[in-house]
C-alpha cells in the first residue's frame, strides 16, 4: 500500500500521478473546460517557483485579493506548497480595509485579480512597510493569469 501524502504539495503531486478525473471545471468563453490534475500540479509549481524567485518563502504572508476563480485556488496552493501563509482579502473590501488587513498581517506579496484591485494596494502602498510585490492576475497589457507586474511602489 502506498503511503498517503502528508502535505498539500504531496496531495497535488499524488493526484496528478494517479487521478484521471478532472480537478476542476472552469467556464471559459461560455463553455466548460475540465482542468486535469496534471495542469493543477504544473501551474501550482510555476506560481510557487515564481514566488520563491521573488524571495517569498516559508512563513511569509501572501495576500489574495480576488474573486473566487481557478487562479485564486492555484495561487493558494502555491503559497501553501512553499510554506508561506495565505491572507485572503474580500474583493469588495475598501482601500482602507485592504490597507489595514495587509499592514496588520505583514503581507510581503499580494495577488490582485485585476488593475482595479491593484489600485487599492498601490493607493495604500506607503502604509505597507512589508509589501514588496504586487502581482496582477488579469493584466490586459501583459495577458491573463499571473504575469508579474513588478514591485509594490
Amino acid at each position: 500500500m502506498r503511503p498517503k501524502p502528508e502535505t498539500v504539495a504531496g496531495l497535488i503531486r499524488d493526484a496528478a500521478g494517479t487521478n484521471r478525473h478532472a480537478a476542476f471545471g472552469v467556464k471559459e468563453r461560455g463553455a466548460w473546460r475540465l482542468v486535469p490534475w496534471t495542469e493543477v500540479d504544473r501551474r501550482t509549481r510555476e506560481v510557487g517557483n515564481g514566488l520563491l524567485a521573488l524571495g517569498v518563502g516559508r512563513g511569509d504572508r501572501v495576500a489574495l485579493l480576488s474573486e473566487t476563480r481557478l487562479e485564486w485556488t492555484l495561487c493558494d496552493y502555491a503559497i501553501l506548497c512553499i510554506g508561506a501563509v495565505t491572507v485572503p482579502v474580500y474583493p469588495t473590501a475598501s482601500t482602507r480595509d485592504v490597507a489595514h488587513i495587509l499592514r496588520d498581517a505583514g503581507v510581503t506579496a499580494v495577488f490582485c485579480e485585476n488593475a482595479a484591485q491593484a489600485a487599492k494596494v498601490r493607493e495604500a502602498a506607503g502604509e505597507l512597510a512589508a509589501l514588496r510585490h504586487v502581482v496582477v492576475i488579469d493584466d490586459p497589457d501583459r495577458g491573463p493569469a499571473g504575469e508579474r507586474e513588478g514591485g509594490a511602489g
